[in-house]
């Protein structure tokens, strides 16, 4: 007989049924860190999930650490300036703001970065770097 090798599953930290209209369910499980971002696995088979476990669990630590400190930094910094933006009262800096960013879309290197950096896309850039 084959060396067999015994895969335990860790416990979820939270399980929710989803019914179809058909009365077919699909049941969720959330693993990791609550409250940090997510990763969503799926396959058509739920247990087939289960059988890839060897696989996606080594990347559940790594992926916390990642995803939740370049989610946590890049939400921190667009609070800041958006709330620095909002709060501005004196009408000659919110003009200057304005012009700034218009001059922001109308150049394709800047405007490019600048959708990069709001959707959270250059942040991946930063994930990689962190073990």
């Amino acid at each position: 007989m084959a060396n067999e090798t015994q895969i335990t599953i860790p416990r979820p930290h939270a399980v929710f049924e989803a019914v179809m209209e058909d009365g077919a369910i699909i049941r969720l499980r959330r693993h990791g860190v609550p409250g940090a971002p997510r990763l969503v696995l799926s396959h058509g088979n739920g247990l087939a999930i289960d059988g890839y476990f060897s696989f996606w669990g080594r990347l559940l630590d790594r992926y916390e650490r990642q995803r939740r400190t370049v989610a946590i930094e890049a939400v921190q910094q667009q609070t800041n300036r958006n709330h620095q933006i909002i709060g501005e009262r004196d009408p000659e800096i919110r003009r200057k703001s304005l012009d700034l960013l218009r001059r922001t879309a109308a150049n394709k290197e800047t405007a490019r970065e600048y959708l990069l950096n709001s959707s959270m896309i250059s942040s991946l850039r930063r994930a990689v770097q962190i073990e």
